[in-house]
């Protein structure tokens, strides 16, 4: 068997990034579930920006279709507090896949100048 080395690539810094941001945010603003924004970002982050907004765009719908679907189920409990949860997962949901397009546009950007620069 042959062996790779292991190798650190544009994606995987763009990931370590978009988590950092998440983490480091939601140190700040309580309400941000850390593991739903980092699951978001790792579920969207790809290797162009356009491939990721799709796959944002996509989870988006998945978390709201669900989360109104819960909603709907917990109103005929009484209490809210289960209402309050699926609104905050909606929202980190959301706030990770803006993490993903910010990371993403930038490094697109950077490397797309890089790449002019290279052809003069």
């Amino acid at each position: 068997m042959e062996k790779t080395k292991a190798s650190v690539n544009k994606v995987d810094i763009q990931v370590a990034i978009a988590i950092g941001i998440c983490i480091i945010t939601a140190l700040f603003v309580p309400q941000l579930q850390q593991m739903t924004a980092c699951i978001a970002v790792l579920l969207c982050l790809q290797d162009s920006v356009k491939v990721s907004w799709k796959a944002g765009v996509t989870r988006l719908i998945i978390t709201l279709i669900g989360g109104v679907t819960f909603i709907l189920v917990v109103l005929t409990k009484p209490g809210m507090e289960r209402v309050t949860y699926a609104i905050f997962r909606l929202v980190s949901t959301m706030y990770g896949v803006l993490a993903v397009l910010l990371v993403a546009c930038i490094f697109s950007l950077i490397f797309r100048e890089k790449e002019v620069a290279d052809m003069k």
